[in-house]
């Protein structure tokens, strides 16, 4: 095999790429506060429309994720050809008019139509966002940055469970009779943030576009199905990997509150704050624990005196990616016991804090891989396609809550059948992601050229 030559990178100034990376992350706080306060409101949503549980279902993620699920495709096709950072203050804005419709919203139709409208204007963030970071930063340290930016979201959940509690609380506590609803308060709050981070958005430099020479031509979806098709391998284990990841995140955030009630007889506002605690303070830490290992890790992949580069490299990357992943898996099948089975809650707590911060490493690692595999003329595509798949499985699918309720309710009986039903499925779930993600001895194999 010829020697591969070092590919000439762009080279950033490191304080505008990281300021770049700060106002991607808080426009990327600001989605997943708009995204997940539907959740809050729910309760005076069903008194003051006279709501069932299953329309109030389809509000918190249904209504959402439809027009995300086909709009992210497209996006992805515009992130490889338009301005990405004016891509993604228009997105900004148009989930921002979204919100605004719903705290107007007078009819369960108008309240659809703007969860509608979030779900459409959210999906181009990731896509974008991560194409422009990718080409601020250095290959070899991207894991930092991509932590960063993913903290925003377990960040912007946190926030709004616990922010936003205060806040519907305080309003509620001096609304008068002819006020607005401190639901309808809080949406019109969260849009002052958005306009603040659209604004630090505006104040960035967007870098210029990292391109590298794709083998063959042909049309769009050609060039997308033929480069999947040479590094399949790759992707696969990354896919499931991250959909594993994404599973269990689900799963664990589904089911928590409910068993910290039935295990140590927490009220239902007692349990949400306490895991609402431990999100908001682990899943950032490890995302940004996960980048920061993962670029240790890079620095270290050197074959002699030089960096590996080319296929050969990226291959190798992709090792360390795999690896990460596995091991953060592993971890969760060990901590696990702690909070299903341990009859403590101080222990259980900190089981949780565990498993949110072993998953919150794995998080950025798929995204990393991703990035550091696609070539930049399709990189926006093919992370949509990435993404898509795991928000339908995540959102749509719901496949591990699911089998947590079957479990406890077929598989098991008495008081602590939830516990063993988690137990269960966390463990069936860590175990086989890990099983398929981890990579196998022997030599690397060029599976394609990128």
């Amino acid at each position: 095999m010829s020697a591969l030559k070092p590919v000439a990178l762009v080279k950033p100034v490191p304080l505008s790429a990281w300021y770049l990376t700060l106002s991607l992350a808080f426009i990327h706080l600001t989605s997943s506060m708009d995204r997940h306060v539907v959740g809050l409101i729910l309760t005076p949503l069903k008194v003051e429309f006279d709501l069932s549980d299953t329309a109030l279902g389809l509000l918190h993620g249904t209504a959402y994720t439809v027009l995300y699920a086909v709009a992210i495709l497209p996006a992805g096709v515009l992130v490889d050809r338009v301005n990405r950072q004016v891509m993604v203050g228009v997105a900004a804005l148009l989930w921002s008019l979204g919100t605004a419709a719903f705290a107007m919203a007078d009819s369960f139709a108008m309240l659809v139509a703007a969860r509608l409208i979030v779900g459409l204007g959210q999906a181009a963030l990731i896509p974008a966002a991560l194409s422009l970071i990718t080409d601020a930063f250095d290959p070899r340290q991207l894991g930092r940055p991509i932590g960063v930016f993913t903290s925003a979201s377990a960040l912007g959940r946190g926030a709004v469970l616990i922010g936003g509690g205060a806040v519907l609380t305080w309003f509620g506590a001096s609304a008068t009779s002819e006020g607005t609803d401190p639901w309808r308060v809080l949406l019109l709050l969260t849009l002052i943030v958005n306009a603040g981070a659209i604004l630090m958005l505006l104040t960035a430099k967007s870098p210029p576009r990292r391109l590298a020479a794709l083998c063959g031509t042909g049309t769009a979806r050609a060039e997308v199905l033929g480069h999947l098709r040479l590094n399949l391998r790759s992707y696969a284990a990354l896919f499931i990997g991250a959909g594993m990841t994404v599973l269990l995140i689900q799963t664990i955030t589904a089911w928590s509150p409910t068993l910290l009630v039935r295990r140590f007889d927490y009220s239902v506002p007692q349990s949400g704050f306490a895991f609402g605690v431990v999100v908001l303070l682990t899943a950032p830490l490890g995302n940004i624990l996960g980048g920061w290992l993962l670029d240790k890790a890079r620095s270290a992949e050197t074959l002699g005196d030089e960096q590996l580069t080319g296929p050969v490299g990226t291959l190798q990357a992709v090792v360390a990616h795999r690896r990460m992943i596995a091991l953060a898996l592993i971890g969760i099948v060990l901590v696990t016991p702690l909070f299903c089975v341990v009859s403590s809650a101080v222990v259980a707590l900190v089981g949780l804090a565990l498993a949110s911060v072993l998953l919150g490493i794995a998080t950025p690692i798929g995204l990393a891989g991703i990035q550091r595999i696609a070539p930049a003329e399709l990189r926006g595509r093919i992370t949509a396609t990435y993404v898509a798949g795991v928000t339908l499985v995540s959102l749509g699918l719901g496949l591990g809550p699911v089998s947590v309720g079957w479990a406890s309710t077929s598989l098991f009986s008495g008081d602590e059948r939830l516990s063993y039903a988690l137990l269960l499925v966390v463990i069936l779930s860590a175990v086989t992601g890990a099983a398929v993600v981890y990579p196998r001895k022997g030599p690397l194999r060029q599976e394609g050229a990128l």
